[in-house]
């Protein structure tokens, strides 16, 4: 009993200050039954991983498994990921990691052939092939934005289908409103590529409804566009047509059907990956529709490079960010 009590205080006192020390408090019990019950204690004052200390992060793993691997943003998602170290005598495995002391990624536990969530992380993000855990480091920001709108004033959503008979095909798009949309108001406008995707799993129209009641944004009108042929319409030999589409079709039926500005300075374009590609396309192409662009993690191919490269500068606002963890040809 007093062995246990011994391990019991320990285990608390380590846990709270050096991960390092607890392997070293297990590796020296005297037998199975001691290591187990600390690892006991230690899951019970930890009900909520991975642990996380200034840049340093601990993933952990309870249960028989012969291989578990950590992967995600910061692999690549590679199968390959880190493989996790079994503590001899238990059923714990682990891996350190350091990040960032603000950084923020999608992971997930590779079980065997299984992709699983961490079991004991409690925070996921929507991904394009389903939920991922989400490992915020301690000096990760608030992001007020993203807090649910119970609260607040939301936009309404139009649906609406356009078929282009030069691309010779159909799909359906979704336009923002914002809390009291008014006629008699005229709106900027933003134009969001791959549209579904930022609709539902960036969940932009709720970030629209926090930031517009936080006052860090004006009301405007959003136009969410998904891609049908995506490689050729947003990189490839339909790029021009997909975008005289844009301009011809959608965007001037938003400005006959809602209240909008006609000033580029407030129009802007946006999207990811190759869907940034093709907002810079746009705005290259029709800077007196959009003046803005926005292109997130975004490809670039060499034409349109070369297109910016100009003095003097286009009329264009450019905006870009690129993940420190995100695809290294991006990169």
């Amino acid at each position: 009993m007093r062995l246990l009590c011994v391990l019991l205080l320990s285990c608390n006192i380590i846990v709270a200050n050096d991960f390092k020390a607890l392997l070293d408090t297990i590796n020296s019990a005297s037998d199975s039954i001691a290591k187990k019950t600390i690892v006991d204690s230690f899951m019970l004052q930890n009900p909520v991983l991975p642990l996380t200390n200034g840049t340093e992060c601990v993933f952990m793993f309870r249960g028989n498994a012969d291989r578990i691997i950590v992967t995600g943003d910061h692999k690549q998602w590679s199968a390959n990921g880190d493989t996790m170290k079994r503590i001899a005598g238990t059923d714990l495995s682990y891996f350190m990691n350091t990040f960032p002391i603000d950084a923020r990624i999608d992971y997930k536990f590779i079980n065997g052939s299984n992709w699983i969530l961490d079991p004991k992380n409690p925070l996921t993000c929507a991904g394009g092939f389903g939920p991922n855990s989400e490992l915020r480091m301690p000096g990760y920001p608030q992001q007020p934005e993203l807090i649910g709108n119970t609260d607040i004033p939301k936009g309404s959503i139009f649906d609406t289908t356009f078929r282009s008979s030069s691309l010779n095909n159909s799909r359906a798009i979704k336009v923002y409103l914002p809390p009291g949309y008014s006629q008699s108001q005229q709106y900027p406008v933003i134009l969001f590529h791959d549209g579904l995707d930022y609709v539902n799993l960036a969940k932009a129209p709720a970030i629209i409804d926090r930031l517009i009641a936080m006052n860090k944004m004006r009301p405007i009108i959003a136009v969410f566009v998904p891609a049908v042929n995506r490689t050729s319409e947003y990189a490839g030999n339909t790029m021009n047509t997909f975008h005289q589409f844009i301009i011809n079709d959608i965007m001037n039926w938003v400005d006959k059907r809602f209240s909008t500005t006609a000033n580029p300075e407030y129009r802007a374009v946006a999207g990811a990956s190759n869907g940034g590609n093709i907002a810079l396309y746009c705005a290259l192409k029709s800077p007196q529709i959009f003046g803005k662009v926005a292109a997130q993690s975004s490809n670039v191919i060499n034409s349109i490079m070369k297109e910016f490269d100009v003095y003097p500068p286009l009329p264009i606002t450019l905006y870009t960010d690129i993940g420190t963890y995100d695809i290294p040809q991006l990169i």
